[in-house]
């Protein structure tokens, strides 16, 4: 057995008892972090228990890791085998929302640059639309129409006035804000 995957698994059974369902997911799975010990990154993952949720995986990481708000991506699975009281959130998708005074549909942008260049009317096109900007493939995710799944920001001239229809269409499904056009 390689030094390494002994040191873990030493580090795993020293700190057994801080892990509700076990300890047996992480001995299997040695997680290395740049310049850090078995040993640490074990007591990370110890620090976990005293954890009450809800609470995202990102929030979560960044608490045990040393503020590396990373350090979890991907572990969802990990901590719910180590700690299956623990509530794990999903992020909520930040969407910006251009609402010009004069509304006649609605244009999605995936794109940061374009989105700041149609809030300022570039493509004239774009002028009498609600602009929306979600980045990259968030924008297709399903939580991004419920109200704990997004945080919307809005802005332009319109926003005060459109906010409460907007939502209702966005979150509701009603059909004032057609018709939808999409720009990548």
């Amino acid at each position: 057995m390689p030094a390494e995957i002994a040191q873990w698994r030493e580090a795993v059974q020293h700190h057994a008892h801080a892990f509700p369902a076990g300890c047996e997911a992480l001995l299997g799975r040695r997680i290395a972090i740049e310049g850090r010990s078995a040993e640490e990154v074990i007591a990370a993952f110890a620090r976990i228990a005293a954890v009450r949720g809800p609470i995202t995986l990102r929030q979560l990481s960044a608490f045990a890791f040393w503020g590396d708000s990373k350090v979890l991506d991907d572990r969802g699975e990990l901590i719910a085998a180590l700690f299956p009281q623990l509530q794990i959130r999903e992020r909520a998708l930040v969407v910006s929302v251009y609402l010009p005074e004069v509304c006649e549909g609605v244009l999605f942008i995936e794109n940061q640059d374009t989105y700041t260049a149609a809030c300022c009317g570039h493509p004239a096109a774009a002028v009498q639309l609600a602009v929306v900007f979600a980045s990259g493939f968030r924008s297709s995710a399903e939580r991004i129409r419920s109200p704990d799944g997004a945080l919307l920001h809005y802005a332009g001239a319109g926003a005060a006035r459109l906010r409460e229809p907007f939502e209702s269409w966005w979150f509701e499904r009603a059909e004032p804000f057609s018709p939808c056009f999409s720009l990548g």
